[in-house]
């Protein structure tokens, strides 16, 4: 429902706001693959609509450190552990999903 929610409220916006409707891509984040809502919320996603053309097959998963995001300007960030490799294959997932879909 808040992804349906946001989706409605952003198109009003954007019609007040004389802008174009520019939501091109839905990444999931700190998204906790021990639970089932992943794949509930996902298959929501998937079976919308709308949202099935902007939701990225890839994911960020819920331990995945996203706090230096934004000075490092990368949606994930590195650090040097074991799990390096699968960060970086992450990320470069989401990058080529979003120049699939002109993001980028």
């Amino acid at each position: 429902d808040g992804m349906e929610v946001f989706i409605e409220q952003w198109k009003q916006i954007s019609k007040v706001a004389k802008i174009n409707f520019n939501i091109k891509a839905v990444l999931l984040n700190n998204v906790d693959g021990r639970t089932t809502q992943k794949e509930d919320f996902y298959g929501f996603c998937k079976e919308h609509e709308e949202l099935q053309a902007l939701l990225l097959d890839t994911f960020v998963p819920q331990a995945i450190a996203l706090s230096q995001s934004e000075t490092d300007c990368t949606p994930i960030t590195f650090n040097k552990d074991s799990k390096v490799k699968h960060l970086q294959d992450i990320y470069n997932n989401i990058v080529k999903e979003l120049k699939t879909k002109e993001v980028l």
